[in-house]
């Protein structure tokens, strides 16, 4: 699959929609493959983005909300959006282990996704305590430097080989 992050003016923009269809045609990439990366902030306040989003979704495009936890409306995006994913914030990866707090936040943002039906990527994995933790609670999909620092284009094949062999 393929993750894109969305900026708002290309949700609001009316031939978003359009783009991404002609853009799954030309390449022939199957929509469930493609994710659209939003931040909980652009589905807040634009009427549009939110329809835009619905006919997304539609087309079979998954949707993910990044950063869930440091906007306003968490448990509203959650509820009434066409969400298939969630990206918790790293802030609360990086904390878990000093703080109770932080953990059953974390726990139960994992929980709430699960029951309404999205997966959850946890941000900003960086040590096997992390991991470890997160695999306990649940958590869907891990992402952070305790597996990979970024990568350009070209080392992915690399990765994925190395990946493979483990």
């Amino acid at each position: 699959s393929v993750a894109v992050n969305i900026s708002p003016l290309q949700l609001l923009e009316r031939s978003f929609v359009d783009t991404v269809r002609g853009v799954l045609k030309s390449t022939g990439l199957s929509p469930h493959l493609l994710e659209l990366e939003i931040t909980e902030s652009t589905v807040q306040t634009h009427v549009q983005a939110r329809e835009t989003l619905a006919q997304l979704h539609e087309l079979g495009v998954r949707i993910a909300i990044d950063d869930f936890g440091t906007g306003y409306s968490s448990l509203a995006s959650l509820k009434d959006l066409p969400i298939d994913r969630v990206k918790t914030d790293r802030v609360f990866v990086t904390d878990m282990l000093a703080s109770e707090r932080d953990m059953a936040l974390l726990g139960n943002i994992i929980e709430m996704a699960h029951v309404l039906g999205c997966s959850v990527v946890a941000e900003g994995v960086e040590e096997l305590a992390h991991k470890e933790k997160l695999q306990s609670l649940n958590c869907d999909c891990l992402q952070g430097y305790y597996f990979s620092a970024p990568l350009e284009a070209a080392g992915i094949p690399e990765f994925a080989r190395a990946a493979a062999q483990r």
